[in-house]
């Protein structure tokens, strides 16, 4: 009997220790529970930034739902998918130096966590553009020109769903003749160039002129041709087949 009463004892004091019905309820952790059936598999990461910009919760997941303990209040919910050899720090995707853009999908919400739950569906959305170029009439396989991409954002900011500004350098390797592939970041603008050799081309502009949307919530992939023997560049937007815009050089 004695060890029973012992053990009555500590339960007891464990219910006292922690929030009950009889109590004021307000310190007690919210449960905010993460649906993310949208991931197609993938390992999705989840930050969760109060009022002011400090990280109170963090975790990640490969199943349909992840539940966190949250403190009450009006809180800030990033997640993302897709990050490989870019690095994430204070909830900033930064591209490393030299590299170019992850497979980035990413979210961002409110969540109202003054009960003691909330829940939240997660819709991840593609935040990087293929770019399939085409080198045309150039004198392959004689020489291959020096080719490099340079841009005036190398991240993404979470929080916000902006490009984050600085120096951004790829130089693509060719994936066959004449034919190269990489990833952009989610761009403010025009200000990306394409050197080819000793030519530079602002494709930036050329992709703004083309009908192309930094802003729409998913990236449209983008397809270039650069023709030398007639100086011309083409820009197509998810097909090879469609030519948006086109210009001289």
């Amino acid at each position: 009997m004695r060890g029973h009463s012992l053990l009555y004892l500590f339960f007891f004091l464990l219910a006292c220790t922690s929030c009950s019905v009889k109590e004021d309820r307000s310190e007690c952790p919210c449960i905010l529970s993460l649906y993310t059936s949208d991931a197609a598999g993938k390992t999705v990461g989840v930050e969760v930034w109060n009022t002011g910009g400090v990280c109170v919760a963090r975790g990640e997941t490969d199943a349909t739902l992840l539940e966190l303990k949250v403190p009450r209040g009006h809180l800030k919910v990033t997640a993302w998918s897709g990050l490989a050899d870019c690095r994430l720090l204070g909830g900033v995707v930064s591209i490393p130096r030299g590299g170019q853009m992850d497979e980035l999908c990413a979210w961002r919400s409110e969540a109202d966590c003054s009960g003691e739950q909330a829940s939240l569906i997660l819709f991840l959305h593609k935040q990087w553009a293929t770019v399939n170029l085409k080198l045309e009439n150039y004198p392959f396989p004689q020489a291959l020109p020096d080719l490099k991409i340079r841009g005036a954002v190398n991240g993404y900011d979470l929080a916000s769903g902006l490009p984050v500004e600085g120096g951004f350098l790829f130089s693509p390797p060719f994936s066959g003749e004449g034919d190269i592939v990489f990833r952009l970041p989610r761009q403010h603008g025009g200000e990306l160039l394409l050197e080819v050799g000793p030519k530079v081309l602002a494709i930036g502009d050329m992709i703004v002129r083309s009908g192309y949307d930094w802003e729409e919530p998913d990236l449209d992939d983008i397809y270039i041709w650069v023709d030398y023997l007639k100086s011309t560049v083409k820009i197509g937007i998810s097909d090879w087949n469609e030519v948006a815009y086109e210009e001289n050089f």
